[in-house]
């Protein structure tokens, strides 16, 4: 019996689905736009969602997963 070859998973990222409305999409391409060289909307919101989490870990001085050395 031959076994099938299953390609390696190079890319580790999750991939989920974002739902928005349509003037939420045009409020992204827009500051995109005005933006200093290019970023596809996925990198935009990729920084987004980290200046977020950023901002909330700083209120709350939540360390980050996988540091120990706050409680």
């Amino acid at each position: 019996m031959s076994r099938i070859a299953m390609p390696k998973r190079l890319d580790d990222r999750a991939r989920q689905s974002l739902r928005l409305a349509p003037h939420l999409w045009a409020a992204i391409d827009l500051v995109r736009s005005i933006r200093p060289g290019t970023a596809s909307r996925n990198t935009w919101i990729t920084e987004a969602i980290l200046e977020k989490i950023t901002r909330e870990q700083a209120e709350r001085d939540i360390s980050r997963p996988g540091d120990s050395h706050r409680a």
